[in-house]
Order: structure tokens, then sequence, then C-alpha cells
């Protein structure tokens, strides 16, 4: 009798705890990457971000940006890399020469990523861009 009871427990426990849900699934992150196209504006200076820009990020650190949307306009090639859990960073280089470097901050709500570029390190000589997913 006292085994009887002790497997009729055993179960009502396994199938309490597997019925309760959690709730903290909402504020579980996206499963989100960088890796992909994405297209959208800069703008130099002060000025609002109205001209195309795109960027392909490769896996592995490898990149092309391009002087118009993603595929079309001048192609240079380059390198990035992510810090931060939500930040990007990286530098690319046209045929022509010239070189520019870019940092930026992932918003995985929005797809999208906002930041500086410029000719130095920095990527504060530039001006803002956005690009969205």
């Amino acid at each position: 009798m006292k085994t009887k009871n002790l497997l009729y427990l055993a179960i009502a426990g396994l199938i309490f705890t597997s019925s309760c849900k959690k709730d903290d699934d909402k504020d579980t992150p996206k499963n989100y990457t960088h890796v992909g196209v994405w297209n959208g504006k800069y703008g130099n200076g002060s000025s609002e971000p109205k001209t195309n820009y795109g960027m392909v990020f490769f896996d592995g650190g490898n990149m092309h940006a391009y002087d118009g949307l993603a595929g079309s306009g001048s192609m240079a090639t380059g390198t990035y890399s992510t810090y931060a859990t939500d930040s990007i960073k990286g530098v690319y280089q046209y045929s022509g020469g010239n070189t520019f470097y870019f940092r930026g901050k992932l918003n995985t709500e929005r797809s999208r990523i906002d930041g500086r570029w410029g000719a130095d390190s920095l990527a504060t000589s530039g001006g803002t861009f956005y690009l969205a997913k």
C-alpha cells in the first residue's frame, strides 16, 4: 500500500511540474545575428543620413561595404568585429585606396545598426549612418 501511495504521489508530482509553464519566455532574447545583408543611409558631418549605403557581414569577420545599396555601387572589402554583445566595429577599403572605419550599436528589437563612420580609427570624422536588416 505504501508503495502505491508513493507511486501515485510521484506521478502527481510529475504531472504538476510538467504542466507549469514558465512566464520568462518573454524575456528571452531573440536569436539575433549581424551576419547578412544590411541597407540604410549615411550622412556627412552633422547632416541627417540621406545617401544610400549597404553592408554585407559574413561569418568569420569579413565584410563588403557599398556606396549604394548592398550589391550595387562601388564595393569595398574589409573586416569587422563585435564587442560588448551589442556593438560592432570595422574597417573597409575601396579599390581606389580610400579607407573608412565604422562603429555601431546593434538594436535587436528593430534589426538595426546605428553608428558613426570616418577616416579615423575612432570613426568620428565622417558622420552618422544607420543600416536595417
